[in-house]
């Protein structure tokens, strides 16, 4: 049976958005409103850093993703940060445009961020989260390590709240959002 996409948003949204509700600040960042745009609210706002200069919008390395930051980020406020991962031979950002999580995180107050998995031999993108799914050439590589990587480099430049980092995902990138969780 395929679940219609409504139904699978109505089902994970109000699950990751109502954690944003789960901290002192919680209230204050929803009460402003937040950025969004639409496309995921993604701005690079001055100040905030070690230097006072713009912050970083891009991470991961080899494998880049563009941090999605609400407008009006406060970096004395620390925000929720939601990662969303891709089902199998997808994108982070495809996943994004069929979900519309990034614009609804940000317009919360969050930072939002959707990597992409490693590019198998059969040129289509995992996560190498389980043996059940979708690991079909053996590849070796650490996904877990990689978003772990990720969450530290983000919180090394923004004020991310340790807890309320979320990991949702759609597919093989579900099998990897347990993983992390584990």
């Amino acid at each position: 049976m395929i679940w219609p996409r409504s139904f699978v948003v109505a089902l994970a949204l109000p699950i990751t958005l109502g954690s944003f509700a789960c901290s002192e600040d919680a209230g204050s960042a929803a009460a402003s409103g937040g950025g969004g745009d639409g496309t995921g609210g993604v701005s690079a706002p001055g100040g905030g850093g070690a230097g006072g200069g713009e912050l970083p919008t891009t991470f991961g390395g080899d494998r880049p993703v563009t941090l999605a930051v609400p407008d009006d980020y406060d970096p004395a406020v620390p925000a929720p940060l939601v990662i969303l991962l891709h089902g199998y031979g997808a994108s982070g950002a495809a996943q994004n445009v069929y979900f519309g999580l990034g614009a609804e995180v940000t317009a919360r107050g969050g930072l939002f961020a959707a990597p992409d998995g490693t590019v198998d031999q059969g040129d289509r993108r995992f996560w190498n989260a389980t043996d059940a799914c979708c690991n079909f050439y053996g590849s070796t590589v650490d996904d877990s390590a990689y978003l772990r990587g990720l969450v530290d480099a983000i919180g090394e430049s923004y004020s991310v709240d340790p807890k309320r980092v979320h990991f949702v995902g759609h597919s093989n990138g579900g099998f990897m959002s347990y993983r992390m969780a584990c």
